[in-house]
């Protein structure tokens, strides 16, 4: 056998045993490539699960907010004679918290049964808030008010509600001229966490 055929037979046999390790490895080369994908694939979604997950409980989170601010801001705005800011909100106390108040409002009308109508009124306004405690299950939060108290309120006109003085005359000037007093207050909200509600069960003034 010349020298050339033998060459010509081991470059055959060199191209013959490289096709061969190529047609073992490629499979295992694509299979490492796509469990590298899966695996990309798949941290990929549980960002995206956490990311929206974190989203939610934002949103959650500043939900329960806005609703323990307009509690402690409708509770304490009111006008002489009517007692809606507490009725009102009894579906957001806890039974506990809604009897004691229920039987604080009986006790109110009682007191007042004889007296003349009064014209004043107070209006709570929003300064901030802040959670001392934030679980999935109670919730506690401070929330600070400005409560500013008129020698007025507003009461139904002929066809619309319309601003009175203390007199419970017709009053078309601005109604801050009207204005009294004016005081900040903080107060501590508790809540508890009942099917994705916040059922109010403390209210109280709060003091540093």
């Amino acid at each position: 056998m010349s020298s050339i055929v033998k060459k010509i037979l081991l470059i055959v046999s060199v191209v013959f045993v490289f096709l061969f390790l190529l047609l073992i490895v490629s499979p295992l080369f694509l299979k490492k490539n796509d469990k590298d994908i899966t695996v990309q694939d798949n941290n990929s979604q549980e960002i995206q699960r956490l990311a929206n997950l974190e989203k939610e409980e934002e949103m959650e989170k500043e939900e329960i907010a806005n609703s323990l601010e307009n509690f402690v801001i409708f509770y304490n705005s009111y006008t002489w004679g009517s007692f809606s800011n507490i009725e009102s909100q009894y579906n957001s106390m806890s039974e506990e918290m809604k009897s004691n108040e229920q039987q604080r409002v009986e006790q109110m009308k009682k007191n007042i049964e004889n007296q003349s109508q009064q014209y004043v009124s107070a209006r709570a306004s929003l300064i901030d808030s802040e959670f001392l405690l934030y679980d999935e299950n109670e919730v506690e939060m401070i929330v600070s008010i400005n409560i500013e108290n008129y020698a007025g309120a507003v009461v139904q006109g002929e066809i619309v509600m319309i601003w009175v003085d203390s007199e419970g005359n017709p009053y078309d000037k601005n109604s801050k001229s009207l204005v009294t007093s004016s005081n900040n207050k903080r107060i501590k909200i508790c809540c508890t966490r009942v099917d994705g509600n916040c059922m109010v069960n403390k209210m109280e003034d709060f003091f540093e």
